[in-house]
């Protein structure tokens, strides 16, 4: 018996997202059955189903059912009779289950297309930092997926034991490799279901139910534990919805990836799920207020938490040492930006990485600023730029643009700082050189060490970048038709 908001709840409810249920197959009847129409309402699915098409969703509520019985499934339509559907269909789908008391929920879909991750993103943070779980497939062609790769997610895919794979952990964000060879009755004969991610989550789900019919409702960051309380999680700081940003943090002229809320932090401790700070005594003052935290500075902190989300540049740093070996070299155009100190790289980094996205070019964008964590730039600490940690760096870079399915590396570096980029020296394919010179941004370009552009503009602004851009993108479709 669980209490949820005044709410007496008999038995756990679980939402399955996914192109519908045939009920009749279920040995309890749906507490609610479904659809997100054309116009994105949700109405109810009247719609009959047999078991002659493709049964996604029926088999993922029956593996839900056969591992925990005393749930209470509900059926919530977003895909189409094979299994195809649109991304804001999510939205309207969580938002439902969220106005009907549904806090457990059973995604074995995802997309891996790079356009879709900040929408989904979006919209998971919002409803998982409100108490609901989310529990995600991972796709089956081994890329990176979302929602499953999230931090506020359960990312999950098949294997033969439930286990934990540290290199999918760091690069994809599966977090556990679960059995999905499940036995169900279909039509009066037992059938084994074949080894899918798809199947695989519903099992966690079940399992993660089972915890909530023990024990109050839990956020994601406790659910983890729970179910592995032996291994420290490393993730990277993507599910804020709401911060706190301390004003002693570097700022860009570039907009957070999330919203911001401006005062005194006493004053927003009520809609706020993340406190941002860049020193260790904001840090001791704030880490006790129940909110995920953020750290930036330098100074090492020791910090555990077992129910909130903490990250810090060790964390980072913990992700890129140790990274599996690359298979071979990077095969993507490699291009390196070198800012002088005065200029805002990462409001440089971040519009460059817009305009490529404008024309369809995934960049694995890198920044060697610890803030850039803030602007969803991926970020490379500058303690591991030596030679010592050259290979992991490569390793990480190498793996981290496989599973993006990535078309380009952006890096962005201090010029007036000592890097070791050897490793990635055979891969460069083209520098960027942007500093300021008698007031005016001097911007010169090479390709295999020759200058092909030097550019002296006024000030910076998104259509003087978008400008410098086109001659970027002409002299990248040079290097790719090359490779």
């Amino acid at each position: 018996m669980l209490s949820e908001g005044g709410i007496v709840l008999d038995k756990v409810k679980i939402a399955v997202i996914d192109n519908g249920v045939v009920e009749k197959v279920l040995r309890q009847p749906l507490e609610y059955r479904v659809y997100i129409d054309d116009t994105n309402c949700c109405v109810i699915d009247n719609e009959h189903m047999d078991l002659l098409g493709f049964i996604h969703g029926t088999i993922c509520a029956m593996i839900i059912e056969n591992n925990f019985s005393e749930c209470m499934l509900s059926s919530v339509k977003i895909l189409n009779d094979d299994g195809i559907g649109k991304v804001d269909k999510l939205k309207i789908a969580l938002d439902w289950c969220y106005q009907n008391n549904i806090f457990l929920v059973n995604l074995s879909l995802g997309v891996t297309h790079f356009q879709d991750r900040t929408s989904i993103r979006d919209v998971i943070n919002h409803y998982a930092n409100r108490g609901m779980v989310i529990v995600a497939a991972s796709a089956n062609d081994g890329y990176k997926t979302y929602p499953a790769s999230f931090s506020n997610v359960i990312g999950i895919a098949a294997g033969d034991v439930f286990k934990i794979d540290i290199n999918l952990q760091k690069h994809i964000g599966v977090d556990f490799i679960v059995p999905s060879d499940h036995e169900i009755v279909l039509r009066g004969n037992p059938f084994k279901v074949g080894n899918s991610n798809s199947y695989a989550a519903p099992y966690v789900t079940a399992m993660i139910g089972k915890y909530f019919e023990k024990k109050s409702y839990s956020n994601v960051y406790t659910i983890r534990r729970e179910l592995s309380s032996k291994e420290d999680f490393v993730y990277y700081p993507d599910w804020i919805e709401i911060a706190w940003v301390s004003k002693r943090c570097e700022q860009s002229r570039e907009e957070y990836y999330f919203e911001e809320v401006s005062g005194e932090l006493e004053g927003c401790l009520s809609v706020i799920d993340t406190i941002i700070v860049n020193n260790k005594e904001e840090f001791k003052k704030y880490c006790k207020l129940d909110k995920h935290m953020v750290y930036l500075g330098q100074e090492p902190i020791e910090y555990r938490t077992l129910d909130r989300y903490f990250w810090c540049r060790k964390q980072r740093v913990k992700q890129i040492v140790g990274s599996r070996k690359r298979e071979a070299e990077i095969g993507i155009p490699v291009i390196i930006c070198k800012f002088s100190e005065n200029q805002d790289s990462i409001y440089w980094l971040s519009e460059l990485r817009k305009y490529f996205a404008k024309d369809g070019y995934n960049m694995f964008t890198v920044s060697s600023k610890v803030e850039s964590v803030l602007y969803d730039l991926e970020f490379l600490p500058e303690e591991l730029c030596n030679k010592s940690n050259r290979e992991d760096v490569y390793n990480f870079l190498y793996w981290q643009t496989y599973y993006c399915q990535s078309d380009a590396l952006l890096m962005g570096i201090d010029d007036k700082k000592e890097y070791d980029i050897n490793v990635l020296e055979k891969a460069v394919d083209m520098i960027i050189v942007v500093k300021t010179v008698a007031g005016m941004v001097k911007i010169d370009i090479y390709c295999d060490g020759n200058m092909e552009v030097r550019e002296t503009i006024n000030c910076l602004e998104s259509r003087s970048i978008h400008l410098l851009y086109q001659k970027v993108l002409k002299l990248f479709m040079e290097v790719t038709d090359e490779q």
